[in-house]
């Protein structure tokens, strides 16, 4: 697809610049959403122009179908895994029924971190509903305690993203 089919939109990485200089002249962290490693190399480029800085939170998003995306498999997990770059901390999203748990799983065992609520996936497995976030946290966290991963504290998690101190 090319600009033309789309009058108004602004294919270049302007508009990256302008969210990173007003989120950080109000201290947001920004989230860095990678639907495919293209997020993620749009993400080094800031890093490299003095815009962003480490570390930067990078979500890999699986399963989320659209114009780029990146299918729900612990094998492309692995991929962006392995080609996320030092000074970026990913974690991983899944939109699938199906495959979220196994995915999510590889996160944890990867030593990467994961996201789970109603709006990633409401699915405690294919065709079971989650009552409330709540369920699909406390999935989550058995399953990382079954692998060996303990689930970081606010505080932990905090500095590892990078975060100031709450007040």
């Amino acid at each position: 697809t090319n600009a033309r089919n789309f009058p108004g939109l602004n294919f270049s990485r302007d508009e990256l610049r302008e969210y990173c200089e007003v989120t950080a002249g109000l201290g947001v962290k920004i989230e860095v959403e990678a639907f495919h490693m293209g997020g993620v190399w749009n993400a080094m480029r800031m890093v490299e122009k003095g815009l962003m800085k480490a570390p930067v939170w990078v979500t890999f998003f699986l399963g989320w179908k659209g114009g780029c995306w990146t299918p729900p498999t612990p094998k492309a997990l692995v991929y962006m895994a392995d080609h996320c770059p030092s000074g970026f901390v990913w974690n991983t999203s899944v939109m699938d029924p199906s495959e979220q748990w196994k995915v999510l799983s590889t996160a944890i065992s990867l030593g990467g971190h994961v996201r789970v609520g109603m709006e990633d996936n409401p699915f405690l497995k294919p065709g079971e509903y989650a009552h409330s976030n709540a369920d699909l946290v406390e999935k989550i966290v058995r399953i990382a305690r079954d692998l060996g991963r303990e689930i970081a504290t606010p505080r932990e998690a905090r500095t590892l993203m990078g975060l100031k101190k709450s007040k």
